[in-house]
């Protein structure tokens, strides 16, 4: 009753009362809330995978002990994010079909997802943690992997990846200059990084041998982000977002000369 009397009263100064419908997010813009989801089976199949891995090297020193512990690391979550990372380059216009380098690689899951993509694609991934020896090539046995750090004399790509890596770095810019020398003019290079106005993960020990901390000892907000990308690889083009749950995320345009 009483809303008919307000809605009387609206009118009388030419107002009026509708329902509307909920705006839909368009199907183009993308979610920076929500990560895609994936098939059950993708899922199965990884679990299958980690309970193999274990029971062939997790007597290993450098692997993971029990499947409890792989899981815990590799959880849907994380799976999760690497494909909505390979979903952001290809959204962007990244070409996933050429050759393709992940530096950081870990347990190889971004390139599984990037195989997903892109079927003719040539893998490499390069990461000195002993899992890229053993679980990597299960998870991603299309993939070619290296215990050992990026050299710039390994070839030219068309695509470099490098997720969750310049956090733990002392000198992260070396890095994303060797990333961009080993690229192909027009190439891309992605990076991802958290959100350092949310990061709060402790340096923890630190390796000589790789210069890198076990935790965080670099913070990027989405500002300062773009403000040191643009310092290091101006006049390239580059795009970055901000995603709720994966941090901060970029895309390299190498430029092609002449």
């Amino acid at each position: 009753m009483r809303l008919v009397i307000f809605r009387g009263f609206l009118r009388w100064f030419g107002y009026d009362i509708v329902r509307v419908k909920a705006r839909e997010e368009s199907k183009t813009t993308p979610n920076r809330h929500r990560l895609p989801q994936l098939p059950k089976s993708e899922i199965s199949d990884v679990k299958e995978i980690l309970k193999d891995y274990v029971q062939k090297f997790g007597h290993e020193p450098g692997q993971y002990r029990t499947y409890k512990a792989a899981a815990r690391y590799l959880n849907e979550t994380r799976m999760r994010k690497q494909f909505a990372t390979v979903e952001f380059a290809f959204r962007n216009g990244v070409d996933l079909s050429g050759r393709i380098v992940d530096v950081g690689s870990g347990t190889g899951y971004l390139l599984r997802s990037v195989k997903r993509f892109a079927r003719g694609s040539e893998l490499w991934g390069f990461d000195p943690s002993p899992k890229t020896e053993r679980l990597a090539p299960m998870l991603c046995p299309a993939a070619t992997f290296k215990r050992e750090l990026l050299s710039e004399r390994e070839g030219a790509f068309d695509v470099a990846l490098c997720t969750q890596v310049l956090e733990h770095l002392v000198n992260p810019e070396a890095l994303v200059y060797n990333l961009y020398k080993v690229l192909n003019p027009g190439g891309c290079l992605v990076l991802t990084v958290p959100d350092g106005r949310y990061n709060f993960l402790e340096a923890g020990r630190f390796s000589k041998e790789n210069g890198a901390y076990e935790g965080h000892v670099n913070f990027w907000s989405p500002e300062s982000w773009r403000h040191w990308l643009e310092k290091i690889y101006a006049p390239s083009q580059i795009i970055t977002e901000t995603h709720d749950l994966i941090g901060n995320l970029a895309l390299i345009r190498k430029e092609v000369q002449g």
